[in-house]
């Protein structure tokens, strides 16, 4: 299942000397690619429009049996992949 939306945001980036860069009123293109009966995982990624080679993330999705339990390349999942994974059917098992 491949499902493809916008999303209205703020950014930060930010390392462990603290903020590095923000930036307000963002649209973000995301993606997120599941196995087509939702039972072993798959990957997201999302970026801004208007500066994608600055503003990037992607990782991992972790799926067993229909729920999420795990995932990788974020240092928390964004709430917006964690809501559009509940609207088609996966449970939030973080």
């Amino acid at each position: 299942m491949n499902i493809k939306f916008q999303h209205q945001t703020s950014l930060i980036k930010e390392n462990s000397f603290g903020v590095t860069d923000e930036k307000n009123d963002v649209t973000l293109s995301v993606e997120i690619e599941i196995d087509n009966n939702h039972r072993t995982g798959g990957w997201y990624e999302f970026y801004d429009e208007s500066d994608p080679d600055n503003w990037y993330a992607g990782g991992v999705l972790e799926i067993q049996d229909g729920e999420l339990i795990g995932y990788d390349g974020c240092y928390s999942l964004p709430d917006f992949i964690i809501n559009k994974l509940v609207e088609v059917g996966i449970k939030d098992g973080l």
